[in-house]
């Protein structure tokens, strides 16, 4: 799996934001209270950037529409529970210096968004 570096680990403190364009994908990785998130950077709502967003105690909330999402389970929040589909998320991957994300084949395959 092909990692792709985001970010230098001596960088990741609470507040650091910053979008990434990847050959398939923007992504944005952040620190939020002491944890590092990388989320696709896309509301699948309406694919406003979440990176213009409000970051809350568990969520990330879209400007556009207000549309929270849980950081954890990525499941959308009010009425949007059982309707939208989950924002997605990656899991950190932290080699030698770096912080980024492995994508497997079958992602890099999909047609572009």
């Amino acid at each position: 799996m092909p990692f792709y570096a985001l970010a230098k680990t001596n960088e990741l403190e609470d507040g650091f934001k910053r979008t990434v364009k990847l050959p398939h994908i923007n992504v944005f990785i952040f620190v939020h209270q002491g944890e590092v998130h990388v989320i696709e950077d896309r509301c699948p709502h309406m694919d406003v950037p979440l990176a213009t967003g409000t970051l809350e105690p568990n969520s990330i909330r879209c400007r556009a529409h207000g549309i929270g999402f849980d950081l954890t389970t990525g499941k959308a929040d009010g009425i949007w529970h059982d309707t939208l589909t989950c924002l997605r998320r990656f899991e950190v991957v932290y080699r030698d210096y770096a912080v980024g994300i492995a994508l497997d084949d079958d992602f890099l395959h999909e047609s572009p968004l």
